[in-house]
C-alpha cells in the first residue's frame, strides 16, 4: 500500500518564514536603535564635558565677545588651569572652540634680539626645532602635547602706536608662542589679570625691530635693546580637550587627564624642599625652593669667584667649592646626589645673545647653580646668582630677579644662592609630587 505524500502547507511555511524575518528585523533594528541611543547618549555626555563649552556656559556674563572670540577681561579669578604642573590663565575661547592660555608665571628670561618672530631667541627656546639640540627647552616639559595642543595663532603685526592696533599678519607655525599686544589689551591691559608685575615679552615688534614687552607696572614698552626680559609662554588647547576637575579658581584650577609629569614637582629631602626643573629617563634635576639661609633665617650670601664666571668646584674660596665641599657635607642625603652636567657659558653682546653659544659649555659637578637658559620654577624668589657670565672678558655674572628681569653683578660680590642637584628617579618611592605630598625617599 503506497503512503500518501504529505502536502506542504505553503501558507504555514510563508507565515513561519515571515515570523523569523520579523524577529530578525526586530532584533537587528532594535539592537541598532539601542546602540545608537547609547552612542548618542555617550556623545552628548562627552560634548557636555568639552572644556570650551563648559567655559562658555559657566562664564557667559563675564566673557567679552570680540568678533567671534570670547575673552576673559579684567581682574577675573576663575580662569586658572593646571597643565603639566604649570599654572595657566585662560585668555580666550576661540570661535573654533580652541582655548588660548598664558602661563601665570615667568618661565624663562632671554634677550629676544631683532630677528623676526619665527626666528627669534624666545621662539627657539620655546619650541623644538630640527637639528637644534639647544631648542625647545619649554616644549620638553609639556605632557600629552600631541593630544592637548594645536598650533597657536598669534598676531605678529608691526606696531608703532599702541593706540592703533592691527591684526593683519598672524603666525600659526608653533605650538608655543608669545602674547600679542591685541590679546593683552582685550584682556584688560594693565587692569587685566595678565598684569601681575612681571616684565614679559610680547610677540609684536616696532619699526625698529625691537620687541614690545609688558613692564612690571603693566605698561607697554618697546625699548628692549640689550635687555633680558621674562617669558610667559602662550599655548592653545585643542577643541576636543575635556575637563577633568576643578572650578577655575587659583586653589582649585581646571585640570585634564595627563600622563605623569615630573616638571615642577615637589621633592622633600631631609628638611629641604626641592623642585624638579629638568628630567630624563634616569635622573631628575632639582632646584631648592628658596635661597639658602643662615641659622638665624637671614639670607645666606657668598662670593661667586675672584677670577671669572667659570664654575670650578676645585678652587678654594669660590661658591662652587663651598657648595660641593662644605654645604654638601651638611646634607644628610648627600649620598643620593649624583654628578650631572650643568651649563656654564656666557650670554651677551659678545656672542650676540646666541642660544647655541649659551648651551656650548657645561661642567660636571654634584651641586651647581641654575643657568639663565633653565626654566624658572617659582618666579617669586629674588636675586640669586646663576652660572651664566656676561662675557668671556669681564668679571660680571647674571643675577635672576623676581620681576622677570636679569641684572648683572661683579663676581666678587656676595649673592644669594639657590643650589641645584641631581638624583635618580628610582630614589623617590613615596609621595605624589604635590606640595602637600611631595616625593620622598623610601624609609
Amino acid at each position: 500500500m503506497k503512503k500518501k505524500k504529505r502536502k506542504i502547507n505553503k501558507q504555514k511555511v510563508f507565515s513561519f518564514i515571515s515570523l523569523i524575518f520579523i524577529i530578525i528585523c526586530v532584533l537587528w533594528y532594535g539592537g541598532r536603535l539601542i546602540y545608537f541611543y547609547l552612542d548618542s547618549k555617550k556623545t552628548n555626555e562627552k560634548e557636555a564635558n568639552i572644556f570650551a563649552k563648559i567655559l562658555l556656559k559657566q562664564n557667559n556674563e563675564e566673557l567679552k565677545q570680540v568678533k567671534e572670540d570670547y575673552y576673559f577681561n579684567g581682574k577675573v579669578k576663575d580662569n586658572y588651569v593646571m597643565y603639566s604642573n604649570i599654572l595657566w590663565r585662560i585668555i580666550k575661547i576661540n570661535k573654533d572652540n580652541t582655548i588660548t592660555l598664558i602661563s601665570e608665571n615667568v618661565m624663562g628670561t632671554l634677550n629676544n634680539g631683532t630677528d623676526e618672530y619665527q626666528k627669534s631667541n624666545v621662539i627657539t627656546w620655546l619650541n623644538k626645532e630640527k637639528d637644534k639640540d639647544y631648542s625647545g627647552v619649554m616644549e620638553k616639559v609639556l605632557s600629552n602635547k600631541d593630544s592637548f595642543l594645536v598650533k597657536s595663532n598669534i598676531c605678529t603685526d608691526t606696531i608703532n602706536n599702541v593706540n592703533k592696533i592691527t591684526c593683519n599678519k598672524t603666525n600659526n607655525t608653533y605650538d608655543i608662542g608669545l602674547l600679542s599686544i591685541e590679546d593683552y589689551l582685550y584682556t584688560g591691559g594693565n587692569k587685566g589679570f595678565i598684569n601681575n608685575e612681571k616684565n614679559t615679552y610680547l610677540a609684536n615688534q616696532n619699526k625698529n625691530k625691537n620687541y614690545w614687552y609688558i613692564t612690571s607696572e603693566g605698561k607697554l614698552d618697546s625699548d628692549t635693546e640689550n635687555e633680558i626680559i621674562g617669558i610667559k609662554p602662550v599655548i592653545t588647547l585643542a577643541s576636543t580637550v575635556e575637563k577633568k576637575e576643578g572650578n577655575g579658581s587659583k586653589t582649585n584650577p581646571y585640570t585634564f587627564t595627563e600622563e605623569k609629569n615630573y616638571f615642577a614637582s615637589y621633592v622633600k629631602l631631609g628638611n629641604d624642599i626641592w623642585r624638579v626643573y629638568e628630567s630624563d629617563e634616569e635622573k631628575l634635576k632639582l632646584i631648592l625652593d628658596k635661597t639658602l639661609e643662615n641659622k638665624d633665617n637671614t639670607a645666606f650670601k657668598y662670593i661667586y669667584s675672584k677670577k671669572n664666571y667659570q664654575y670650578n668646584d676645585t678652587i678654594y674660596g669660590t661658591l662652587a667649592y663651598y657648595l660641593n665641599k662644605t654645604y654638601y657635607k651638611s646634607l644628610d642625603y648627600g649620598s643620593i646626589i649624583v654628578e650631572n652636567n650643568y651649563m656654564n657659558s656666557t650670554y651677551g653682546e659678545d656672542n650676540n645673545y646666541s642660544l647655541e653659544e649659551l648651551n656650548k659649555n657645561t661642567i660636571s659637578t654634584k651641586i651647581a647653580l641654575p643657568s639663565i637658559n633653565d626654566i624658572i620654577v617659582n618666579d617669586e624668589i629674588e636675586g640669586y646668582v646663576t652660572t651664566t657670565g656676561v662675557s668671556e672678558n669681564d668679571t660680571y655674572i647674571y643675577i635672576r630677579n623676581a620681576s622677570g628681569t636679569i641684572s648683572q653683578k661683579n663676581i666678587s660680590y656676595e649673592n644669594k644662592v639657590r643650589p641645584c642637584i641631581s638624583i635618580k628617579k628610582e630614589s623617590l618611592t613615596q609621595g605624589n609630587g604635590t606640595e602637600k605630598d611631595p616625593y620622598r625617599l623610601g624609609e
